[in-house]
This record gives C-alpha cells, sequence and structure tokens, in this order.
C-alpha cells in the first residue's frame, strides 16, 4: 500500500487500482477532504458514506472509499459520431508532461479512434477533469428530391376589388402561349455527401427520389439549361392542363375584330378577340371563348363554346338576335335582348335587360344589379338585387328546383366513384415507381413503350377523377342553395315580378325584399 498524502488528520493510500484512508484525528469534514481531492482528480470516491463516518470516528481503522481513475478518458457518443477526451492528471503535471498529445493519440488510436480528430485542443491550457471534444464524426448529407415546377394555370376566380365589389368581366380565362415560352421545369435530383464516424466507417447518402416530368410531347419540348431540364412550347396557342400533363393547345387568336375580313369563326381550341364581334357573325369553338373589347357585342349570331366557358369583357345588346352557349360559365358586364344559356353558371356584372336566361346559378353581382324583364330559367339559385322596375315591367324568374336528399344521394356516388379512381390511380403511381427506380436524369427509359402505357392509364384515371370534381363542385354549389331552389332579391323586386320554384308560384304585388325558398312542396319566404 503506497501513501500518496498525509496530514494532521487523514493519510490516503493507493493499491494496485484502489484508494484507501485512514482518520486519526477529529475535526477534517468533506468540505475540507474536497479541497484535497482537487490535487488529485485521477480518485473517483465509490464509498461517499464509508469516508463520512470515518471522518466523523477518526477512529484510525483503514477503509477503502473509492478507485484510481486512468490518467486520461476517452468515451465515445452511442452513435459513434463524437468522442471526448477527460485528463485525470494534476494540473502542474499535465502543464509539465511534453508528450501529452503523443499519448493522447495513441490512446486515440487503441480505441480505433481515427476520424476527426481535433488536435487544435493541445494549443490552449488543457484543465484538469475537463471534457474536451477530441474527434467529431461526419454526418452523411442526404441528396435533395428533384424539384420540378410549372408554369402557373389560369385562376378562374373573379377580381375582388377594393370596395369588396366581385368583378366578373375582366377575367383572365385563356393563357395565351409562344413558342419557345417556358412551361415547366427540374431540378434534378442530388446524390448526396457519404460521412463518417470517430472509427473511420463510412455512413453513406441516401440519394434524392426522382420525380417525373409531365408533359404533352406533341406540344411541349424537354432541353436541358445549365443544370435544369426545362420544358418549353413547340407552337404558339394555349396553356393547358390535360390528364395531369401540361400542354399547349390551340388557340386562335384574333388581334382585332371579328367580321367581313375573318368570317365566321369554327376552331378546336380556344379563341380569343382584342376586338369586338360584328353582327351577324359567329364564333364557335370547343374551349373557352374570350371577348376583349370593352365596346362588347351587339346583334351577332351566336357564341357557342362546346367544352369551356365564355368570357365578354363588354356587354351584349343583342336586338333579340344574339345566342350565346357554354358548356361550363359565362361571364360579361351585362345583356340586353338576348339568349343566354350555360352548363354550370351565367354571371353578370351590371344588368340583364328583356333576355332570356338558362344555367344552374344565375348571379348578377353589382351592389344595383338588374333583372328587368325577359325570362330567367335556373336550376337552383337565383341571386339579384333588383328585379323589375318603377314600370312594373313583368318579369318571369323560374327556378326548376331540386330533391336535396337525391343530390346528396348523388353526391354519396360521385365521392365512392372518386374514391375507387383514387385507389387505382395508387395502384397505378406503384408501378410508376417502379420505373422511377429506372429514370436517369433525363427522365428516359430503357423501355419507353411499357412507360407510356402507364401514364396512358394515368391519364386516364386523372381525366376521370377531374370529371369527378366537376361533378362534385356542381352538386356542392347546387347544395348551398337555400331549400331545394332559392330565389335571393337582396334590394327589391317590382310588382308584375312572377316567381316559380320547383313549380310553386308567386306573383309580387307589392315591392318585396327577400329570399324565396322552396321546402319540400312549401314556398318559404324570409
Amino acid at each position: 500500500m503506497e501513501q500518496i498524502f498525509e496530514n494532521s488528520y487523514i493519510r490516503l493510500y493507493f493499491k494496485e487500482d484502489k484508494v484507501f484512508i485512514e482518520v486519526f484525528s477529529i475535526g477534517f469534514d468533506l468540505i475540507k477532504f474536497n479541497l484535497i481531492l482537487k490535487d488529485f482528480p485521477n480518485i473517483a470516491l465509490s464509498n461517499f458514506m464509508g469516508l463520512k463516518k470515518a471522518l466523523e470516528d477518526a477512529d484510525g481503522v483503514i477503509i477503502e472509499i473509492g478507485t484510481i481513475k486512468p490518467d486520461m478518458e476517452v468515451s465515445v457518443s452511442k452513435n459513434k459520431m463524437e468522442a471526448k477526451l477527460k485528463i485525470n492528471m494534476p494540473q502542474n503535471q499535465i502543464e509539465q508532461d511534453s508528450n501529452l498529445k503523443d499519448k493522447v493519440i495513441s490512446l486515440l488510436n487503441e480505441h480505433n479512434i481515427t476520424y476527426g480528430i481535433d488536435e487544435s485542443i493541445f494549443d490552449g491550457h488543457i484543465i484538469q477533469s475537463k471534457e474536451y471534444v477530441i474527434a467529431e464524426g461526419k454526418s452523411a448529407i442526404h441528396g435533395k428530391d428533384a424539384i420540378i415546377v410549372y408554369k402557373d394555370k389560369p385562376d378562374l376566380k373573379p377580381t375582388i376589388k377594393e370596395d369588396g365589389q366581385t368583378d366578373y368581366y375582366d377575367m383572365h380565362l385563356i393563357e395565351q402561349i409562344e413558342k419557345s415560352d417556358w412551361l415547366g421545369e427540374k431540378i434534378p435530383l442530388t446524390d448526396g455527401e457519404d460521412g463518417c464516424n470517430v472509427y473511420g466507417e463510412v455512413l453513406p447518402a441516401k440519394p434524392g427520389k426522382n420525380k417525373i416530368l409531365s408533359y404533352d410531347r406533341k406540344s411541349v419540348i424537354k432541353t436541358r439549361e445549365d443544370d435544369k431540364i426545362v420544358l418549353r412550347s413547340r407552337m404558339n396557342g394555349a396553356l393547358s392542363f390535360s390528364g395531369g400533363k401540361i400542354g399547349v393547345i390551340n388557340h386562335l387568336h384574333i388581334n382585332g375584330d371579328v367580321g367581313v375580313e375573318t368570317g365566321n369563326i369554327d376552331f378546336d381550341g380556344h379563341v380569343t378577340v382584342s376586338g369586338t364581334v360584328h353582327d351577324g357573325f359567329s364564333i364557335k369553338a370547343s374551349k373557352d371563348i374570350s371577348i376583349n373589347s370593352t365596346i362588347g357585342l351587339g346583334a351577332v349570331n351566336q357564341l357557342t363554346s362546346t367544352e369551356g366557358s365564355v368570357f365578354i369583357k363588354g356587354g351584349i345588346s343583342g336586338k333579340q338576335k344574339t345566342r350565346i352557349y357554354a358548356h361550363q360559365d359565362v361571364f360579361t358586364k351585362y345583356v340586353n335582348s338576348c339568349t343566354v344559356e350555360a352548363g354550370e353558371s351565367i354571371n353578370i356584372g351590371f344588368y340583364a335587360l328583356d333576355s332570356e336566361l338558362t344555367s344552374k346559378r344565375i348571379i348578377v353581382n353589382s351592389k344595383d344589379g338588374k333583372i328587368i324583364g325577359g325570362t330567367i330559367n335556373a336550376e337552383s339559385q337565383v341571386v339579384v338585387t333588383t328585379i323589375g322596375n318603377q314600370m312594373e315591367k313583368r318579369t318571369v324568374i323560374n327556378v326548376k328546383g331540386f330533391n336535396r336528399d337525391e343530390m346528396k344521394k348523388q353526391l354519396d356516388e360521385i365521392l365512392i366513384k372518386y374514391k375507387y379512381y383514387l385507389n387505382e390511380m395508387e395502384k397505378n403511381a406503384k408501378e410508376l415507381k417502379a420505373y422511377e427506380a429506372l429514370l436517369d436524369q433525363d427522365d428516359d427509359f430503357n423501355d419507353l413503350e411499357e412507360y407510356e402505357h402507364i401514364m396512358k392509364i394515368n391519364e386516364n384515371l386523372m381525366k376521370e377523377l377531374s370529371k369527378l370534381d366537376l361533378k362534385r363542385q356542381s352538386v356542392m354549389k347546387c347544395l348551398e342553395s337555400k331549400g331545394e331552389g332559392e330565389i335571393s332579391i337582396m334590394q327589391k323586386a317590382f310588382p308584375q315580378t312572377f316567381i316559380e320554384i320547383k313549380n310553386l308560384q308567386k306573383r309580387i304585388e307589392s315591392i318585396t325584399i327577400g329570399t324565396f325558398y322552396a321546402d319540400g312542396n312549401k314556398l318559404h319566404f324570409e
């Protein structure tokens, strides 16, 4: 047993890797003992209660109070990414040891710690018993997923002006595309960078996930520009999103009027007219028709959109000759002496005068909006500020109405079909993911034919989902009506206004404001 310390009260001994104490005089407490331990940082107490009793009794019995720690200790975190060093030598010994650095490096080698060793700690003042991070691993930097961005599709929502009014007759219905216009791009995935723990073991990086650019190859070309894959238009036309693909479809842009110089227009695609349409002429298009002149239309023959909407920035003064038809919606400033029919909604900015309007929903948006004369035929809802005038002009408002229970049942059926197609999409997506693993950075496949087949299935599923979503939106808007058919009069309806909802008739005989709606076989007013 080797004595390492002695004063008037105690003696400390080392034997092998254990520490012993002999207390032979009362008056030495734990606080004083802790001061001694500062000079022996390699002592680890393990018998605190025995030490306390020995100091109190001072009976001269030698007892074991702890163990001897190694001069230097290295500990490694559970994730093997950090190694810490603690030196348990007296401070003066640390400062006098010229081979300390070599001893630490040797100890690290014994522990197989080879990566990320920080020798800079030896450039400063090393303090006994303080833990230093002596080695750090490098985390793997995982690759980034490919990023795909497409050109925004036109937002067909009306503008909300500062006064809160809705502007339905200044909409951006058609997005015109010129040849070589940017349509989208892909920033390729990155592979990432491998990491390493303090033992020198490689931590593999996960590459990012690839993504497929979905575009119509007939109308869109893919090019590599710098570090991106860019989609550009092969042609002039109008922006299209069909079957989940971005593309460009036919777009006839008349930079002027439709009249003698152009003749009647019959076009498979979108039609934009920067001017107006002369009396007696017609436009028929499969997609949207946009008439952008503020002059509006006179006695044109007809405007027909077989699949899309019709937007007329001005109004229509039809002289009982004009017919407007849209498979979706009609947006215009006013209608006067014409026939307008829309599959979903008719939205009028200011007034409808002596016209026949037919749609599921008919909305006159202005705070001074009026329907005067003519016949209004809606399926679920008519909303207007004023009906008729002080001259008590005969005005007929007819809402066919609907069966709410049947409409809810129809909605449920749509949602069931929607869910079915979503499940089919998920199955198809698994097959597409299998191909994604074969993608190179240019989205090219060795077996393009098989890929095209799976993509075709995907396109058809997306088309069905799109159709169902349109139906869902239509049914939801219908169900938003009060009761089973609604006529809302925001300001007043004059006498000689004839209201009919689900064959329930009402003749307005005095100025009236409020909402009429049908519920069952009763006509309600509030």
